[in-house]
């Protein structure tokens, strides 16, 4: 014993005066049994100068101790419900608790050491609950666990990065409340979703410059190109305005490797009527066949064909900006067969001409 000990007169230890118990390499402990009406605590010191040989607090209820509710090793450890702690602070048993106005748990970036008391860019973070939500935060919310009606949603502050995939049990659904919605995919920025000008999937080629959408605009389905430039192209369109009158528009030439066939059974149609042979030539003669290029082509590539605008009324469109080949060849149809019955009375006319000179 380093000193003596030293009680005043209500038998407390005087202040100043030290206690040590050293029995060298020896096993050794000191104990010290606080005792209530329930038991007794009990703080038990090394039992050896081997190193991690903890100083733990135990609790005594007269039947046996119990496992280790503090313990201290000789490394600088803290255990809670271990007297083996492996880090800073080891908590074996349940959860941590923290509770209050500033309930949560911090943690700093392993690169920036101490503490941050207004961290920005990820210096420290906090975990922290707060009107039901779930939040992580770092100078600001960056993600939000929070209830929506009967299920979970989950805010990220900033883009997303899945490296390994996404495994879907349900729906998987994307609705923009403001800024950009969507699935991008590598450093062309193509996506999936909705950004400010479409909705559905956007190719981009950064090399050309080049943009192609399959989008879902307000009653349409277009595949569009271009949609960045001022000279943007509706390439592929599937219409559903004025009950699909419109069907199908294709801002481009169309291959077809087999048969290109138009819906032509009776069981579609109604108020058949006969065409004319008077109506027939007469719309035939009012078709001027003219040579052109559309604007949007930039190779300029000549065509023949008619003006939607200028054709009779017979095979107009009702919005008369489009044109069926399948009108004109019923006209053309018609047309010939009025031509050969004319053609083959005036062969008899010409037969009975004959005979009469004769």
């Amino acid at each position: 014993m380093a000193s003596d000990i030293k009680l005043n007169g209500n038998g407390v230890l005087v202040e100043g005066t030290d206690v040590t118990f050293d029995r060298g390499a020896e096993q050794s402990s000191i104990a010290l049994n606080l005792k209530n009406p329930k038991g007794f605590w009990h703080i038990s010191g090394p039992r050896s100068y081997e190193p991690n040989n903890p100083l733990s607090i135990f609790w005594h209820n007269n039947t046996q101790f119990s496992g280790p509710f503090l313990s201290v090793t000789t490394n600088g450890n803290v255990g809670i419900g271990t007297n083996n702690p492996v880090r800073s602070l080891h908590v074996e048993g349940n959860e941590i608790h923290s509770s209050g106005g500033g309930a949560g748990f911090s943690f700093s970036d392993r690169a920036k050491p101490g503490f941050v008391d207004n961290p920005t860019k990820g210096e420290r973070w906090v975990w922290y609950a707060q009107d039901g939500d779930a939040r992580l935060w770092s100078g600001e919310d960056v993600l939000t666990v929070k209830e929506e009606g009967d299920t979970w949603r989950t805010v990220f502050k900033g883009r997303l990065l899945v490296e390994q995939g996404i495994d879907v049990h349900g729906s998987l659904s994307a609705k923009r409340l403001s800024g950009k919605v969507g699935l991008f995919l590598g450093q062309e920025m193509s996506e999936l979703g909705e950004t400010e000008k479409v909705v559905g999937i956007q190719l981009y080629t950064q090399a050309l410059q080049m943009h192609a959408a399959l989008t879902h605009a307000p009653k349409h389905l277009a595949l569009f190109h271009d949609f960045d430039k001022s000279t943007t192209k509706d390439v592929l369109v599937i219409n559903r305005k004025n009950g699909y009158t419109q069907g199908i528009r294709i801002e481009s030439d169309v291959q077809v490797t087999g048969k290109l066939t138009q819906a032509s059974s009776i069981a579609l149609k109604e108020n058949v009527a006969e065409l004319s042979g008077q109506e027939a030539i007469a719309t035939l003669q009012g078709l001027n066949a003219v040579k052109y290029n559309y604007k949007a082509d930039e190779q300029k590539q000549q065509h023949i064909g008619f003006i939607a605008e200028d054709v009779p009324d017979l095979v107009a469109s009702a919005e008369r900006d489009r044109l069926s080949p399948m009108d004109i060849v019923a006209v053309l149809a018609k047309a010939m067969q009025e031509q050969q019955k004319m053609l083959a009375e005036l062969a008899a006319e010409v037969s009975a001409l004959r005979m009469q000179g004769n």
